[in-house]
């Protein structure tokens, strides 16, 4: 797995929005992120770049090579999605399955909270992801 380049995978978790992850030109990408020790999952918001993915899956894992789906689409419509799951594990991952432009998959942050917090991250989420170790398919 690449990390990079300009375009690498910690920028997805660097809560600068200024700065963005982006993969390869091809469906079959993924971007990992490393939570440091099993955890429960609440929350995805996944802030994207123009270049999204129509169709995805939010997989979790406990020792990043046996995955579990949390959330899968086939409707990505970009933008910023924020998405309610229930999962445990130490690694998360978005596995992009079909892009929605011709360009690969650009997220300028993948952010993971402990807890559901309605419409938007509430003060009672735990934002798990910020500054954590993010590991791709490839990178830019």
């Amino acid at each position: 797995s690449s990390t990079e380049g300009p375009f690498g995978a910690a920028a997805a978790v660097d809560g600068d929005a200024a700065t963005r992850w982006s993969s390869t030109f091809g469906d079959d990408e993924w971007l990992r992120i490393d939570l440091g020790a099993s955890t429960s999952i609440g929350q995805v918001v996944l802030d994207w770049e123009a270049a999204y993915a129509k169709g995805y899956r939010l997989e979790v894992s406990g020792d990043g090579q046996q995955w579990t789906t949390i959330h899968s689409t086939t409707t990505g419509a970009g933008g910023v999605e924020t998405l309610t799951v229930s999962g445990t594990g130490r690694y998360i991952r978005m596995h992009g399955t079909e892009r929605a432009t011709a360009w690969g998959y650009s997220l300028h942050e993948f952010q993971v909270y402990s807890t559901t917090g309605g419409t938007a991250p509430g003060d009672g989420d735990v934002l798990l992801s910020y500054g954590k170790t993010g590991s791709a398919s490839t990178s830019q």
